[in-house]
């Protein structure tokens, strides 16, 4: 959760960044000034990204949290039904987050090794 609050302040603060853009490009263009001038005086590129980057990190926090919530839900043994009328979204929503949760316990913990088998002990080879 924290990690959602993180990026949700992170997201304000661009938010405040950009509004402070908007209000001194607003105020300029009240003042008469042309409005191509004023446009490229101010940073809207870099602030379109520092803002476009904040909210993925609010979107991907969001998830991250969602999946967290959705493995404990299911180890109290809510059934994806359950869990989907709670959150206010669909069975098929709930059963991709589990589909990944799956996906991701797989290349956390892939299969263990074959078990060591010595070559003399298989019937059939020289040895």
């Amino acid at each position: 959760m924290r990690e959602l609050l993180d990026a949700h302040e992170g997201g304000r603060r661009e938010m405040d960044r950009a509004d402070r853009l908007l209000r001194v490009g607003i105020g300029r263009l009240e003042s008469g000034k042309d409005f191509e001038a004023t446009i490229a005086g101010l940073p809207t590129v870099d602030e379109r990204q520092a803002m476009e980057d904040a909210f993925k990190r609010i979107i991907d926090a969001r998830h991250e949290l969602r999946l967290q919530i959705l493995a404990v839900c299911l180890d109290k043994g809510l059934r994806p039904r359950e869990i989907g009328e709670r959150w206010g979204v669909s069975r098929q929503r709930v059963a991709k987050y589990q589909a990944e949760l799956k996906e991701r316990q797989v290349e956390a913990d892939p299969a263990p090794p074959a078990p060591y088998v010595h070559v003399s002990t298989i019937r059939g080879l020289p040895g």
